[in-house]
This record gives C-alpha cells, sequence and structure tokens, in this order.
C-alpha cells in the first residue's frame, strides 16, 4: 500500500468520530468538536504512531471523552483498515491544558502496524 492510500485510510478511519485535518491544516475558526493528527512511521511497511489532537470549545471534556469513549468502542483490541492494524498506544489518552480556559485539548497516541 502506498503512503497516500496509508494517509487516505487513516484519515477515512478517524472521519467516523468527528472532523479530522491533519496538524496545522484546521480552519482558522474550526466546528467544534474536532481532531488534528500528524503520522510517524518508524519502520515504513512495520510500525507507526499517529498523535491525534482531540478539541472542544467548552468548559468542560465531556464531550471529548464521549469521543475517546466511542474510538476505544471501535478499535477494542486492534481494527484493521485493509492492511493496518490500528490500536492503543502509550499513553493512550492525556489532558493538554490551554492558556484559554474555554478550549479544551485530549492528546491521544495510537499504534499502527502494517500487516
Amino acid at each position: 500500500m502506498s503512503i497516500k492510500q496509508t494517509v487516505t485510510n487513516i484519515h477515512s478511519f478517524l472521519s467516523q468520530f468527528t472532523q479530522v485535518y491533519l496538524e496545522g491544516q484546521a480552519p482558522s475558526k474550526p466546528t467544534f468538536p474536532y481532531i488534528t493528527y500528524t503520522q510517524l512511521i518508524e519502520n515504513w511497511r512495520t510500525t507507526g504512531i499517529i498523535q491525534l489532537r482531540l478539541w472542544d470549545n467548552s468548559n468542560s471534556t465531556s464531550k471529548l471523552y464521549d469521543i475517546v469513549e466511542k474510538l476505544e468502542d471501535t478499535m477494542g483490541d486492534g481494527f484493521q483498515i485493509e492492511n493496518l492494524l490500528i490500536h492503543q498506544g502509550s499513553p493512550f489518552v492525556q489532558n493538554i491544558p490551554q492558556e484559554d480556559l474555554t478550549i479544551k485539548c485530549l492528546y491521544i497516541v495510537l499504534e499502527v502496524d502494517f500487516l
């Protein structure tokens, strides 16, 4: 599978939970909640990491944790998309405090194994 197809598959997988953008490509006035992500391919066609930031404009992280729960339920012990197996990384979820107290952000790590 090509890098382009891998990126497309990961983007499609994440899009089932909320709006998704590559890191640095979210619009200046996004609709919340949304996900930004980067992919780190450690050894092409063997392993990789997907780093997510889940964003909301709220006084609570409740909506964000609802999305995390859906992500967990979908992944189970591992979610396969073609030749990719996506599963929880470590740490899986981490709160990232923001200067603006109405903006909430969770940092999520997913691991990818190429089958």
